[in-house]
Protein backbone atom coordinates (compact mmCIF):
# COMPACT_ATOMS: atom_id res chain seq x y z
CA UNK A 1 0.00 0.00 0.00
CA UNK A 2 3.08 2.31 -0.29
CA UNK A 3 2.51 2.96 -4.31
CA UNK A 4 -0.13 5.04 -4.88
CA UNK A 5 -0.05 3.77 -8.51
CA UNK A 6 -0.89 0.06 -7.32
CA UNK A 7 -3.63 1.91 -4.70
CA UNK A 8 -5.40 3.59 -8.00
CA UNK A 9 -5.03 0.29 -9.88
CA UNK A 10 -7.07 -1.85 -6.57
CA UNK A 11 -9.55 0.82 -6.58
CA UNK A 12 -10.18 0.34 -10.23
CA UNK A 13 -10.11 -3.09 -9.89
CA UNK A 14 -12.93 -3.20 -7.19
CA UNK A 15 -15.42 -0.80 -9.15
CA UNK A 16 -14.62 -3.28 -12.01
CA UNK A 17 -15.31 -6.09 -10.04
CA UNK A 18 -18.52 -4.71 -8.31
CA UNK A 19 -19.71 -3.72 -11.57
CA UNK A 20 -19.14 -7.07 -12.81
CA UNK A 21 -20.91 -8.95 -9.72
CA UNK A 22 -23.78 -6.07 -10.15
CA UNK A 23 -24.23 -7.08 -14.07
CA UNK A 24 -24.59 -11.12 -13.36
CA UNK A 25 -26.69 -10.40 -10.25
CA UNK A 26 -28.89 -8.18 -12.55
CA UNK A 27 -29.05 -10.83 -15.60
CA UNK A 28 -30.21 -13.19 -13.48
CA UNK A 29 -33.01 -10.73 -11.65
CA UNK A 30 -34.01 -10.20 -15.04
CA UNK A 31 -33.99 -14.17 -16.37
CA UNK A 32 -31.30 -13.08 -18.55
CA UNK A 33 -28.77 -16.15 -17.59
CA UNK A 34 -27.66 -17.05 -20.84
CA UNK A 35 -26.27 -13.15 -21.01
CA UNK A 36 -24.51 -13.79 -17.86
CA UNK A 37 -23.29 -17.44 -18.95
CA UNK A 38 -22.03 -15.82 -22.21
CA UNK A 39 -19.68 -12.99 -20.74
CA UNK A 40 -18.25 -15.46 -18.69
CA UNK A 41 -17.78 -17.40 -22.25
CA UNK A 42 -16.43 -14.25 -23.75
CA UNK A 43 -13.79 -13.09 -20.96
CA UNK A 44 -10.64 -15.59 -22.58
CA UNK A 45 -11.29 -14.37 -25.99
CA UNK A 46 -11.64 -10.51 -24.43
CA UNK A 47 -8.19 -11.71 -21.96
CA UNK A 48 -6.44 -13.11 -24.92
CA UNK A 49 -7.61 -9.89 -27.58
CA UNK A 50 -6.16 -7.46 -24.60
CA UNK A 51 -3.53 -9.45 -23.77
CA UNK A 52 -2.47 -9.48 -27.13
CA UNK A 53 -3.06 -5.98 -27.94
CA UNK A 54 -1.88 -4.42 -24.61
CA UNK A 55 1.09 -6.78 -22.65
CA UNK A 56 2.24 -7.72 -26.37
CA UNK A 57 1.74 -11.43 -25.75
CA UNK A 58 2.38 -13.61 -28.99
CA UNK A 59 -0.66 -15.55 -30.09
CA UNK A 60 0.66 -19.23 -31.55
CA UNK A 61 -1.64 -21.09 -33.91
CA UNK A 62 -3.81 -23.03 -31.64
CA UNK A 63 -4.27 -20.05 -29.78
CA UNK A 64 -5.56 -17.78 -33.15
CA UNK A 65 -7.51 -21.19 -34.08
CA UNK A 66 -9.66 -21.41 -30.68
CA UNK A 67 -10.13 -17.62 -30.60
CA UNK A 68 -11.50 -17.86 -33.95
CA UNK A 69 -13.80 -20.84 -33.29
CA UNK A 70 -14.79 -18.71 -30.13
CA UNK A 71 -15.46 -15.59 -32.29
CA UNK A 72 -17.57 -17.69 -34.53
CA UNK A 73 -19.96 -19.21 -31.49
CA UNK A 74 -19.92 -15.88 -30.02
CA UNK A 75 -21.31 -14.40 -33.61
CA UNK A 76 -23.50 -17.28 -33.42
CA UNK A 77 -24.70 -16.76 -30.26
CA UNK A 78 -25.26 -12.92 -30.99
CA UNK A 79 -26.92 -13.24 -34.22
CA UNK A 80 -29.64 -15.60 -32.66
CA UNK A 81 -30.19 -13.68 -30.00
CA UNK A 82 -33.76 -11.06 -30.16
CA UNK A 83 -31.72 -8.52 -27.87
CA UNK A 84 -27.99 -7.30 -28.51
CA UNK A 85 -25.94 -8.92 -25.37
CA UNK A 86 -25.06 -5.84 -23.66
CA UNK A 87 -25.15 -7.27 -19.90
CA UNK A 88 -22.96 -10.06 -21.46
CA UNK A 89 -20.43 -7.65 -22.66
CA UNK A 90 -20.52 -5.36 -19.69
CA UNK A 91 -19.74 -9.12 -17.28
CA UNK A 92 -16.88 -10.41 -19.97
CA UNK A 93 -15.35 -6.75 -20.59
CA UNK A 94 -14.69 -5.84 -17.29
CA UNK A 95 -13.61 -9.22 -16.03
CA UNK A 96 -11.37 -9.05 -18.62
CA UNK A 97 -9.96 -5.85 -18.09
CA UNK A 98 -9.98 -6.49 -14.84
CA UNK A 99 -7.57 -9.63 -15.14
CA UNK A 100 -5.07 -6.74 -17.47
CA UNK A 101 -5.09 -4.55 -13.87
CA UNK A 102 -4.51 -6.96 -11.62
CA UNK A 103 -1.60 -8.49 -14.27
CA UNK A 104 0.24 -5.12 -14.57
CA UNK A 105 0.74 -4.65 -10.52
CA UNK A 106 2.97 -6.78 -8.22
CA UNK A 107 0.50 -7.29 -5.60
CA UNK A 108 -0.05 -10.69 -4.04
CA UNK A 109 -3.43 -12.09 -4.94
CA UNK A 110 -4.71 -12.45 -0.95
CA UNK A 111 -3.03 -8.18 -0.57
CA UNK A 112 -5.27 -7.60 -3.68
CA UNK A 113 -8.22 -9.34 -2.68
CA UNK A 114 -8.14 -7.63 1.09
CA UNK A 115 -8.22 -3.81 -0.64
CA UNK A 116 -10.58 -4.68 -2.95
CA UNK A 117 -13.07 -6.80 -0.40
CA UNK A 118 -12.23 -3.72 2.13
CA UNK A 119 -12.93 -0.81 -0.83
CA UNK A 120 -16.34 -2.93 -1.65
CA UNK A 121 -17.53 -3.65 1.69
CA UNK A 122 -16.74 0.19 2.14
CA UNK A 123 -19.19 0.77 -0.68
CA UNK A 124 -21.76 -1.17 0.46
CA UNK A 125 -21.68 -0.06 3.65
CA UNK A 126 -22.48 4.16 3.08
Amino acid sequence: FKSIKNIIILTITALLITTNWLGFIYSVSIDKVQDASLGYFLTPMISITLGYLILKENLNLIKIISVSLMLIACLILFSTSNTFPFLALLIGTTWGIYGLLRKQIQVSPATGLLFESGLISLLTIM
